[in-house]
């Protein structure tokens, strides 16, 4: 039998394997821009959000960026409906 290196049993190694490193701390998710955290929450006001995207905010966007645009969006809405209403009963 002669043995052909292109021909490799399903069992052998084909190549070097990747060295994963078990040690190493995981590495942290890139922090998102504010740009990033309005779009959340703008889109989190319509309700409408991939589950993609949920998870990316989940990971990326700071808690306490996304909690205080959201009030202050809310705040916004809210001043804005007032506004809207004196307008239209004047």
């Amino acid at each position: 039998m002669t043995s052909d290196p292109d021909k490799r049993s399903p069992s052998s190694p084909s190549g070097p394997t990747p060295a994963t490193d078990a040690g190493a701390p995981p590495q942290a998710p890139a922090r998102s821009s504010f740009g990033q955290t309005l779009n959340a929450v703008l889109w989190g006001f319509l309700g409408i959000r991939k589950r993609r995207d949920l998870h990316t905010d989940a990971t990326s966007v700071n808690p306490v960026h996304l909690i205080a645009t959201g009030i202050a969006l809310a705040a916004l809405f809210v001043i804005g409906l007032i506004v809207l209403v004196r307008f239209i009963t004047r």
